[in-house]
């Protein structure tokens, strides 16, 4: 471990969430049947049962990129540079089959280091397996007034002038890209009240640094595509985008607010099925 200096940056902490729940396998458990039990509540067919509940165990879930305001979420004081610890009471059993992620980081972002985790639990069995982020990427962003990079959707003169952001792909078929673009709720809540219109967010893709919705060549579903809808969430996004590599050039990925001087901060996410690179426009 590094020397650490006592302040923010170098601070450490942990976050304890829930996983996110898989939708398709919710909406398979609506539409099961109850299962059999006999007079004292036990499966007629525990075989079958012990399978489903491996199956459950056995894959890892993805990484968890937005927290809302009503779930389950436990953090530590961030007060030492050296030690972070949480005590969870009571975790209901039915939470151990899809497990809890843990969160390690430190007080303030693009810090760096080494650490080790350590679980110690009274559960019979347990495994502590680290998430993998190879072939993803996460970069923090802000629509800013100061900064001018508020500019709101294509309807306005200065939309041009959002945050961008360049996804290089380094192979030479085409690419499975998933691009999610998110925000705070705890930080746009209000936001959004206020103005739930003119806070709709979304992103646009090009490609080239030409930014022009015309000339764009992404396809998807055999139409040409520029831009998702803008939506009053806090998440938009689009998965398995097929994008050829481009010579000397890359794609640019812009969010934005569907009004101008809509400030605040987000999180734009790639993942792909080959390597690439995203950076920033300070970064490029």
């Amino acid at each position: 471990r590094r020397d650490h200096q006592k302040d923010k940056g170098q601070l450490i902490g942990l976050a304890i969430v829930k996983p996110d729940a898989d939708e398709s396998a919710a909406q398979q458990q609506l539409g099961k049947k109850k299962e059999k039990t006999n007079f004292l509540g036990e499966p007629v067919n525990p075989k079958k049962a012990s399978v489903e509940y491996a199956t459950v165990i056995g894959g890892l879930p993805s990484r968890k990129l937005l927290v809302k305001a009503d779930e389950y979420c436990v953090l530590s004081d961030f007060s030492s540079a050296h030690v972070a610890s949480v005590f969870l009471r009571k975790v209901p059993p039915e939470w151990l089959a899809k497990g809890l992620l843990v969160v390690p980081s430190l007080g303030e972002a693009r810090g760096e280091g080494g650490y080790d985790v350590e679980v110690h639990s009274d559960a019979s069995a347990m495994t502590l397996d680290e998430i993998p982020s190879t072939l993803s990427q996460t970069i923090a962003g802000e629509w800013s007034d100061k900064a001018g990079s508020a500019g709101g959707s294509h309807l306005s003169a200065e939309w041009k002038k959002n945050p961008k952001f360049y996804l290089t792909l380094k192979c030479v078929r085409p690419a499975a890209v998933t691009i999610d673009l998110y925000r705070s709720e705890f930080e746009w809540r209000a936001k959004c009240k206020k103005d739930s219109v003119g806070a709709m967010m979304g992103f646009y893709l090009f490609q080239g640094s030409k930014g022009t919705r015309e000339s764009s060549t992404v396809v998807v579903d055999g139409k040409r595509w520029t831009e998702t809808d803008f939506v009053p969430l806090h998440h938009v996004g689009i998965s398995d985008l097929s994008l050829p590599p481009v010579f000397n050039e890359s794609y640019v990925i812009m969010p934005a607010t569907w009004e101008p001087n809509k400030c605040g901060r987000f999180l734009l996410s790639v993942s792909a099925d080959c390597e690439f690179t995203l950076q920033g426009e300070q970064e490029s």
